[in-house]
């Protein structure tokens, strides 16, 4: 879907989910996270650094994981990455309040989001990263540097260049799933339901079992005349 040109969705990826369980924890870990967070950089950073690390974690999605993805986890771990930012300009503080269950909460769901297939870590980490750096892109209120905010706004830059770069040069490597969810939507909505079938069976063989399932859902939309 990137390849074909529609860019927009690294942000709208953001307000979508898989399912009501998805929604609700997401939310949960908003409230607390998000509410932490606001307290400490205010208002429009707080909206700066979510939305920031959502960009970073859904392009570094796009880059590195083949499957189709879609949440506000990367937006959440961006959160968690402006608490390490703040953690490491006030360390003190950071550890005598909430620094060890920060820390921990993110290396366990790093480590779950490599034990578990249908987990999309590359958006987490890369969420992660983006929040830290969006985080050092606007510092806190009445500590603006702006020598180093300018050099955190370039490495921002850089390393969306990079994934994007990327992900472009390596849609061979990653099977372009996400086109083939593309074409056979599009093909349902023309009925040309021989070549949908054609598309799944190609397809099916090298998909993750998250999106066999996909597939298989929009597979069965067509007639059961049509169904080999």
């Amino acid at each position: 879907m990137m390849e074909g040109g529609e860019w927009w969705r690294i942000i709208t990826s953001m307000f979508l989910h898989i399912g009501v369980l998805h929604l609700a924890l997401n939310m949960l870990a908003l409230y607390f996270v998000g509410t932490l967070v606001e307290r400490i950089y205010g208002n429009t950073r707080f909206l700066l650094i979510y939305f920031l690390a959502g960009i970073a974690g859904g392009i570094a999605s796009f880059a590195l994981n083949p499957s189709i993805a879609a949440g506000a986890s990367g937006a959440l771990f961006g959160l968690f990455g402006a608490l390490l930012f703040f953690g490491i300009k006030f360390p003190k503080v950071f550890f005598k309040t909430m620094g060890t269950n920060v820390i921990f909460v993110v290396i366990l769901n790093i480590v779950f989001g490599f034990a578990v297939q249908q987990v999309d870590n590359a958006a987490h980490i890369g969420g992660l990263i983006g929040g830290f750096i969006a985080s050092w892109m606007v510092m806190f209120p009445k500590n603006n540097v702006y020598i180093q905010q300018l050099i955190a706004l370039a490495v921002y830059a850089f390393c969306i260049f990079s994934m994007l770069t990327y992900g472009i040069s390596n849609d061979e490597v990653q099977f372009n799933e996400r086109m083939q969810i593309q074409r056979i939507q599009d093909l349902l909505q023309e009925e040309k339901y021989e070549k949908v079938i054609d598309i799944s069976d190609q397809t099916l063989p090298f998909a993750n079992d998250f999106l066999q399932n996909i597939i298989l859902s929009l597979t069965c939309q067509c007639p059961f005349r049509i169904i080999r």
